[in-house]
């Protein structure tokens, strides 16, 4: 992934994605890789399915 002055390049990021997806679809058809398999690997960068509650209040302010 490039950063374009410590911006993401969207157009790069769209285009790894497509490759990844295309690399998903190629490694299930071809046996490689089962859909439960995949779907952990492609999970471990989503969000969680669960509201997830922070816990703010012994936070340490710098200001």
């Amino acid at each position: 992934m490039k950063l374009r002055n410590d911006i993401l390049d969207p157009a790069e990021r769209a285009r790894e994605k497509a490759a990844s997806r295309a690399a998903d679809a190629l490694a299930l058809a071809s046996g490689e890789k089962s859909r439960e398999q995949l779907r952990v690997e492609n999970n471990a960068f989503g969000f969680p399915r669960k509201r997830v509650r922070i816990d703010f209040s012994r936070v340490k302010s710098k200001l």
